[in-house]
């Protein structure tokens, strides 16, 4: 299938990635980490901040894969990336200087969220199309409701499924069909979308209708040798949410 052509799914259910496929987690994480940043500590040169800064989104450590993965805490997370990050600038952490970051970031953070126009669009025409729609994400779950409230979207999720809860995060099969069982559909009976070609390839390997979400491409154009095969069955690719349309089956 070529990337540019649009893709109908016959599905009686939708599930969707939160982050970076309907909210624009990404950017708004950047703001939030350069401004709490500042403000934690304001002697560290601009460029030498913003280089720790990138390298806590980078999370060389793995810390958010081992909080979607039920080893630590989301708290232990945030704590230990941070702590990553004075060590980097030289600088200790202590607990009140934790909390006051965590308390600039989430601020920034939920007012800078937005939801991607192809991704309201989507939601749209799903909705007009009878196909209930969920989310599944590797975030913790309290965050993402925040996420969720901010863009306006309470009432479009049959269900908001998050790593936290489920004991088990994306690539891992059981994320996947324990969203399948919370809506009451068979795998093979349900769509999945995510930005993360590992993710919508953990989706494919569980059963589900799963397409790869590619929105970084060069002139925005995904490349169509990134498209691989899971099995026998191909994971398409798409460049946009506006190529993809639901339908029952």
């Amino acid at each position: 299938m070529s990337p540019s052509q649009p893709l109908t799914l016959h599905v009686r259910a939708l599930v969707l990635d939160m982050d970076d496929t309907i909210n624009q987690t990404t950017p708004a994480m950047r703001v939030a980490l350069r401004t709490a940043a500042v403000g934690l500590w304001p002697q560290v040169p601009k460029e030498r901040l913003h280089a720790a800064v990138e390298r806590y989104a980078f999370d060389g450590a793995g810390w958010f894969q081992r909080f979607s993965s039920g080893q630590i805490d989301f708290e232990t997370m945030r704590r230990g990336r941070l702590a990553d990050m004075a060590a980097q600038l030289d600088n200790q952490l202590s607990d009140q200087q934790y909390e006051s970051f965590e308390e600039s970031y989430r601020a920034v953070f939920i007012d800078s969220c937005r939801a991607f126009d192809d991704a309201l669009r989507l939601l749209d025409r799903a909705r007009a199309a009878q196909v209930p729609v969920a989310v599944l994400s590797n975030s913790a779950h309290h965050m993402t409701r925040r996420k969720i409230h901010r863009i306006g979207l309470d009432d479009r999720f049959t269900a908001v499924l998050c790593a936290d809860q489920l004991g088990a995060g994306k690539p891992d099969p059981g994320a996947y069909l324990a969203a399948c069982r919370a809506i009451g559909h068979e795998p093979g009976e349900v769509g999945y979308v995510d930005d993360l070609f590992r993710d919508a390839h953990g989706g494919a390997q569980a059963g589900l209708k799963a397409v790869w979400l590619d929105r970084i491409g060069e002139d925005g154009t995904p490349d169509s040798e990134h498209q691989v095969r899971s099995g026998d069955q191909a994971v398409p690719m798409i460049g946009g949410l506006d190529q993809l349309d639901v339908r029952l089956p």
